[in-house]
């Protein structure tokens, strides 16, 4: 029979004394995914302020883990923070080179810090690993408006609608193109069919009124036009509060416009904070929820909003 050294005991002791390596690792992976839950949770709730520092902790308990660049260029976008969320997805992209959506995340960062050539090799990337989707061929599309290639920009913004019809901003951009280019009678029926899909969006309002006026339909879109001043007016005494709440609401109306609904969540939730009982602002809140298919939130924003407007029937 072997007896055991002094050392081998010793040696035995010590690694038994101690937690195992996978145990180790397995604590540290849910620390890591308990703030990446956190992160998303504040970025879900307009917070990204917030979220930046859990995401950017995760990201240093384990640089290995995509989700977690992934989850830090999503804070960062929401912050506008273009370049920064572009360094974030592309890392992500290190781990995972066949992502359609990383590599159509980073291209939108580059497209909205005007580094076209290389917003465009990571589009056409996100189109060729997604042939189905819309959003690379709808910032392609934006991306040759920006350079001046019309008919390229044309082509894809059609194409971009093709393939997707209920993604609000494919018939917007198209109707926006249109317009710019006087085709007007297409440009209105772009801004329609946007409209159907998403009837509050303000933008949409806003170019379709003035489309349906220099087409001489003058009382069409006049109402078109109100509809636009009723979703974004801010009534208070207060000027100087007016001016900020008013603000932060063209803010979201861009960032909706653009598809941005995390920045654009977090400007009307600084707006809502000012003017708790503003209408305008659970109008956002309504159509930005509702883009994010989260029907309870919308659907408390909307008793809120029909609560507020009720009253200032009453009055």
């Amino acid at each position: 029979m072997l007896t055991p050294s002094p050392q081998t005991l010793l040696l035995t002791i010590l690694l038994l004394a101690q937690p195992s390596l996978a145990q180790a690792g397995s604590t540290a992976a849910v620390a890591q995914q308990k703030l990446l839950g956190e992160a998303q949770a504040l970025l879900a709730t307009g917070r990204p302020v917030e979220a930046e520092p859990r995401a950017a902790a995760a990201v240093a308990a384990n640089d290995k883990n995509p989700r977690a660049w992934n989850v830090l260029g999503q804070v960062r976008f929401a912050r506008k923070m273009w370049k920064e969320a572009a360094l974030a997805f592309e890392r992500a992209l290190v781990l995972l080179p066949k992502d359609a959506t990383l590599h159509l995340s980073a291209g939108i960062c580059y497209f909205e810090w005007h580094q076209l050539d290389q917003a465009e090799i990571k589009l056409r990337r996100s189109a060729r690993l997604n042939p189905r989707a819309s959003r690379p061929h709808l910032f392609l599309g934006r991306l040759a408006r920006a350079r001046g290639e019309l008919k390229t920009a044309e082509q894809e913004l059609r194409k971009a609608f093709d393939l997707d019809k209920k993604d609000s901003l494919t018939s917007y951009y198209l109707g926006l193109f249109l317009l710019r280019q006087s085709k007007l009678t297409e440009a209105a029926a772009m801004f329609q069919h946007c409209l159907k899909v998403a009837p509050d969006q303000p933008s949409a309002h806003l170019n379709l009124g003035l489309t349906l006026t220099r087409m001489g339909e003058k009382k069409k879109g006049r109402r078109h036009l109100d509809r636009f001043k009723r979703l974004t007016e801010i009534s208070s005494e207060d000027h100087r509060m007016r001016i900020r709440v008013a603000s932060r609401l063209r803010a979201a109306s861009a960032d909706l416009a653009a598809g941005r609904l995390n920045a654009a969540l977090a400007v009307v939730l600084e707006a809502k904070a000012l003017a708790p009982a503003a209408p305008a602002v659970y109008r956002f809140l309504v159509a930005i929820y509702t883009r994010q298919d989260r029907a309870s939130d919308a659907k408390i924003a909307q008793e809120s909003l029909d609560r507020l407007v009720g009253g200032e029937r009453k009055r």
